[in-house]
């Protein structure tokens, strides 16, 4: 693994994916995967920690092509894949060019979206050696920190009864509602 493992020394993680599950993940998405990204999924099949200033939740890779298809992500961003989030808000996905991409799970529109890296492997970058990771939030792992009311329609980030944790199968339905709005009230761009 070109990945040094102890980028993942406090991570939440679940144990590797195995080459079954590898091969019905490449089936499943009918695409290949970066190999940097397949050795961490047989490292570790999902998890989440910090990675230098981001939280970053790593979806397992059996949950993957369930996870794209709920979330609609080829009707939002045809030819990427969505791979984890922050936990609140924004979607992480590899694009065709397996460039790793951030982007709001609402609106999932690629007007909003951010190059974060050329490659899942650049992306990756440890905390500085001498930093101390914050600690998780046991009650947070596994959930989307889901707005309500969401920013872009008014939502009030600071208002805790604007914020509920979900699971991202639960996650995923109000994410299509609300980027269906979305589209429905948004200028479209020229073609």
């Amino acid at each position: 693994m070109s990945l040094n493992p102890d980028i993942f020394r406090t991570w939440h993680r679940l144990p590797g994916a195995s080459t079954e599950i590898l091969e019905r993940l490449a089936s499943e998405l009918g695409r290949s995967l970066p190999s940097d990204y397949l050795d961490l999924l047989r490292y570790m099949n999902g998890g989440e920690g910090f990675l230098a200033e981001v939280y970053l939740r790593l979806y397992p890779g059996d949950h993957l092509a369930a996870l794209n298809h709920a979330y609609a992500v080829s009707e939002w961003l045809p030819g990427h894949l969505l791979i984890g989030s922050d936990g609140g808000g924004t979607a992480f996905t590899l694009a065709p060019d397996e460039a790793v991409i951030e982007i709001p799970f609402i609106p999932m529109d690629s007007r909003y979206s951010k190059r974060r890296a050329n490659d899942f492997v650049t992306f990756l970058r440890p905390a500085p050696a001498n930093a101390d990771p914050p600690r998780l939030n046991p009650a947070y792992i596994g959930k989307e920190i889901h707005e309500i009311q969401p920013l872009l329609f008014g939502g009030d980030p600071c208002d805790p009864a604007n914020k509920v944790t979900l699971s991202p199968e639960d996650h995923a339905p109000y994410v299509v509602w609300w980027n269906r709005k979305f589209r429905e009230i948004a200028p479209q761009p020229a073609v």
